[in-house]
């Protein structure tokens, strides 16, 4: 598996603050998304271009909301939360093989579906900041959904998109080692992101008291003052009632859709611009080759692991970046008891290469160990 941090390639994408902590003390902690890619000029996004994102779902009703912006041919990036889709695969599914049925883009993908964390919180608190409980509980809770909707992200060349829950990777007033975007990067390196957002509101104390429409209001106010003169990205939430009244409207309202095509607005996906994209980094398939991975428990902190790598002449596994293999051996295909003494979110990584030591495969793999 991968993580880009250009960000990834998102982490490899973009460079980690300097600021040292005395001066970032000082400082809105709200700023903790800048090393996020903040605007849709950033991804190429044209004036009046517009790439709606939708978050933290699926939902039951999250599938009903993706046919209609279909039929309205309204292209949609979804960034999950993994025990979300845990809990509705079909939904997933089903949202993810959405194609176009009229318009110009007519048989093309009308979703992309993105990585929102595993469960869009922090593991001791509700901050949202993945990596403000270090690097390796922010590489679970992306590589655990990852394991989940890479069968979904399959087009040729196409990147993998990440936006860490409440829009913050991590908080200027953690430590240094901490923020490091890089050292996640080490093991997923396939993602551009984390993503921001130009234009949002649903879940904000400006529309959690008021009516769909003027919550409307106030995205429309916030979509003509900047987007005549930049591409946007524009943030919502499909699992809310009200959200999905704001986007469609009903009988009384017209819904902001359908006024921002009315105003001009064009609707595109967030890959539209490869170019702009690929600025941000390379995005390589951390995962190629033919790689299978089990493990059994045995006994307690104990694990039988089974391995096989497609046309390997020599295969290693590792845990937890750790630079020693785990265990290793010759041939395609390994069997090997193992005691994990420390439980929790483990990472495996399989690495599989020939005859001439040329590396042909690479896989990761997420186990949870118990403690």
């Amino acid at each position: 598996m991968q993580f880009v941090l250009t960000a990834l390639a998102a982490i490899s994408i973009l460079p980690a603050c300097k600021k040292p902590l005395e001066q970032a003390a000082s400082e809105e902690q709200t700023l903790g998304f800048e090393d996020s890619l903040t605007s849709g000029s950033q991804i190429g996004l044209q004036p009046m271009e517009i790439a709606l994102t939708l978050d933290d779902g699926p939902a039951p009703e999250s599938l009903d909301l993706a046919k209609k912006l279909r039929d309205l041919e309204v292209p949609v990036s979804y960034f999950m939360i993994g025990v979300n889709i845990q809990s509705y695969p079909q939904v997933t599914k089903e949202i993810a093989e959405l194609k176009f049925n009229s318009g110009p883009m007519v048989g093309k993908p009308a979703t992309i579906i993105a990585n929102h964390s595993w469960n869009h919180k922090r593991k001791n608190n509700d901050i949202a900041c993945i990596a403000c409980d270090g690097t390796d509980y922010a590489n679970m809770e992306i590589q655990k959904t990852d394991d989940l909707i890479s069968g979904y992200v399959n087009r040729a060349n196409k990147p993998f998109f990440f936006r860490a829950p409440g829009g913050n990777f991590f908080r200027r007033d953690l430590p240094e080692e901490v923020k490091s975007l890089a050292e996640v990067n080490k093991n997923l390196n396939k993602y551009i992101g984390p993503f921001f957002w130009d234009v949002s509101g649903d879940v904000e104390p400006v529309c959690l008291k008021t009516t769909a429409q003027k919550c409307g209001d106030y995205y429309m106010s916030q979509i003509r003052s900047k987007g005549r003169a930049h591409g946007l990205i524009i943030l919502a939430h499909d699992i809310h009632e009200k959200t999905r009244v704001m986007l469609l409207g009903d009988e009384k309202y017209p819904g902001i859709i359908a006024q921002m095509k009315t105003e001009g607005f064009k609707f595109v996906h967030m890959d539209k611009y490869p170019s702009a994209l690929s600025k941000f980094g390379s995005v390589p398939s951390n995962e190629f080759g033919e790689v299978q991975f089990k493990a059994n428990r045995t006994a307690e902190k104990t694990y039988k692991f089974e391995v096989k790598v497609k046309n390997a002449a020599r295969v290693e596994v590792f845990i937890d970046r750790l630079a020693k293999p785990l265990f290793s051996g010759a041939g395609s295909s390994l069997e090997s008891k193992q005691n994990i003494s420390t439980g929790g979110h483990r990472i495996f990584l399989v690495k599989g290469y020939d005859s001439s030591n040329r590396q042909v495969a690479q896989g990761s793999r997420f186990i949870d160990i118990p403690y």
